[in-house]
């Protein structure tokens, strides 16, 4: 008896070995193709230079009703004179009416964003780092923080904001977002000699709800990496021909320290799961421009664009050519984001002219006046809903 118990032992121990190996053989299978960092993907990475610390704290107190005791932080730069301020009072809470803050540069005003487009102001008063920088020639000053009025899933962005101040006295104001958190967010990635940006946003597979519930347990790990580019005080997504170059990554970690490349159209070529270099696919997929089957946003020169929430809508024509027409009419009176869509749910067939598309309705209502110079009839409007309703000016 003793005997059999012992083959049934050395049975099971066997077979359980056997499982285990082939468990970690179809594991290894899936993780085929090798792991990349940020920093991996840059010719010349970043080479950080300095964190700044705080030099002086100055309490200013209120002396009238319409004032608030204000307490400014000062840091020891040697580029310019920084200093972020904080606003006291009873009405503000962390969360629900944050207390205002900003930073001042050389005596210029700026406010915190955590948004590309600059559109809603967020005021942050807890820094990861403060730190200054030279890259191609230029200097930089960079607050990195967490987002401190987020809820879920946005709590995991992290923001920076950027200010080229190669010239102290006139420094440039950028804002960027990002679940990656690091320096080697910062690189010149298209090598054109000018620093750019590459951004981690979450996005889910396509075929998520069919996945196994164990992958589906890692969706959270599945992220889409694109890059932008500074440029006199604007950022604009790096693509070619409508087609931004992206990866499409899943990471070891929410941290996003490592991860492996599923797809991609990058400036490089890099390996995916196979093993083998990714093929390109590019970002959108084959279309037609200017097809009024699809409910597509299109720039002037027909290539397609990402439909944000926001645009300001000038006029309706009947003819394509009329409306590219008004676009070239509108970008020699000075605006550059021109757009058309077509309106599928009008009772003709109409081509909509637009200028700009925000996230942000704060930044939709800046470029309004502009726009209403130009015509007078101009209007917000929220391009992600079904039928083009006005919104509220």
């Amino acid at each position: 008896m003793k005997a059999i118990l012992n083959s049934l032992l050395f049975v099971f121990v066997i077979f359980g070995h056997s499982v285990l190996c082939a468990q970690d053989t179809k594991k290894a299978a899936k993780e085929k193709g090798p792991e990349y960092t940020m920093r991996m993907l840059v010719q010349d990475p970043l080479r950080f230079t300095k964190s700044l610390d705080v030099s002086t704290i100055k309490e200013v107190y209120a002396k009238t009703k319409a004032e608030r005791d204000t307490t400014f932080t000062l840091y020891n730069s040697t580029s310019a004179k920084v200093m972020v301020y904080f606003v006291h009072g009873e009405e503000y809470h962390h969360i629900l009416n944050p207390n205002p803050t900003g930073v001042s540069i050389n005596g210029k005003i700026f406010n915190f964003y955590c948004a590309i487009e600059m559109g809603s102001r967020t005021n942050i008063s807890n820094f990861l780092d403060v730190f200054e920088f030279s890259y191609l020639s230029r200097k930089y000053l960079c607050f990195f923080s967490y987002r401190e009025d987020c809820i879920q899933s946005g709590c995991r962005y992290r923001c920076y904001n950027l200010y080229d101040i190669t010239d102290p006295e006139s420094p440039l104001a950028y804002s960027l977002s990002s679940i990656y958190g690091g320096y080697d967010s910062f690189g010149d990635y298209n090598f054109d000699g000018i620093i750019d940006f590459v951004r981690a946003a979450p996005k889910h597979p396509e075929n998520a709800a069919k996945l196994p519930k164990e992958e589906q347990a890692q969706l959270d790990k599945y992220a889409l990496i694109t890059a932008y580019t500074f440029k006199e005080g604007t950022m604009t997504q790096l693509s070619e021909k409508g087609n931004a170059y992206y990866l499409f990554v899943k990471s070891s970690d929410e941290e996003m320290s490592k991860f492996r490349i599923l797809e991609a159209d990058w400036f490089m070529p890099v390996k995916d799961t196979t093993g083998n270099v990714a093929p390109k696919k590019p970002y959108f997929a084959p279309y037609i421009s200017f097809d009024p089957k699809n409910p597509f946003l299109y720039d002037a020169n027909g290539y397609r664009v990402e439909k944000r929430r926001f645009a300001l809508h000038m006029r309706d024509y009947q003819e394509l050519d009329g409306a590219l027409d008004y676009c070239e009419e509108l970008k020699k009176d000075g605006f550059k984001d021109v757009f058309v869509l077509a309106d599928q749910y009008n009772r003709e067939l109409t081509f909509m002219v637009l200028v700009g598309n925000y996230w942000a309705k704060e930044k939709a209502q800046e470029e309004l006046k502009k726009a209403k110079g130009n015509n007078p009839e101009a209007l917000i409007i929220n391009i992600e809903k079904e039928f083009w309703v006005p919104e509220k000016q």
